[in-house]
């Protein structure tokens, strides 16, 4: 590219001589049509440089060089296919791969790294727009909850367990606040 930009300048120069006045000296006319005449000759060469460039480069689209390649299946490229295919779950694989984990446990641990991978580019996103992890935002009933599931006699009504752990849970931090002022 910087050669042929070079010779697009080059050739911008040699051309722009061949019409700019010539400085006012005492010269025939045919001494000036010589100059534009050498001007012109000596542009041949770079336009025929320029043309061949044009030429090899045309080439790579004319043979399907450039084109794309048709993707595989998830893995790999297909066998009549010798491009470079990268499949779908590439990143996934090769995370598996690095963990060691055995062939018939990738779906799981696949759809593990699809939501992980979510969980990553929803925080970014976050974090660039300057708002909350919208992931790591808390439950108000959190709490109640791990409550609920950790007690073996709460029974299946999370509803008036929940109002029970919170009276409870505020009566303990009342007695909590007025021994710390008494103190």
């Amino acid at each position: 590219m910087k050669i042929f930009s070079g010779l697009i300048t080059l050739l911008l120069t040699a051309t722009s001589n061949a019409f700019c006045p010539a400085p006012s000296q005492t010269k025939s006319v045919e001494l000036n049509a010589l100059n534009e005449a050498v001007a012109y000759l000596s542009i041949i060469p770079i336009l025929g440089l320029v043309n061949g460039i044009a030429r090899d480069r045309e080439q790579y689209y004319v043979d399907d060089t450039m084109k794309a390649k048709k993707g595989g299946d998830s893995r790999g490229a297909q066998a009549e296919d010798t491009g470079l295919s990268i499949p779908y779950d590439a990143a996934a694989r090769n995370a598996f791969a690095a963990s060691g984990g055995e062939e018939d446990d990738f779906e799981e641990f696949k759809a593990k790294y699809e939501q992980d991978a979510i969980a990553i580019v929803i925080a970014k996103q976050a974090k660039r727009l300057g708002k909350p992890n919208p992931l790591l935002a808390i439950d108000y009933d959190a709490a109640a909850k791990l409550a609920f599931d950790n007690d073996e006699e709460s029974g299946d009504d999370f509803e008036a367990f929940k109002a029970k752990y919170e009276k409870e849970t505020i009566e303990m931090i009342t007695a909590k606040q007025k021994a710390r002022q008494s103190k």
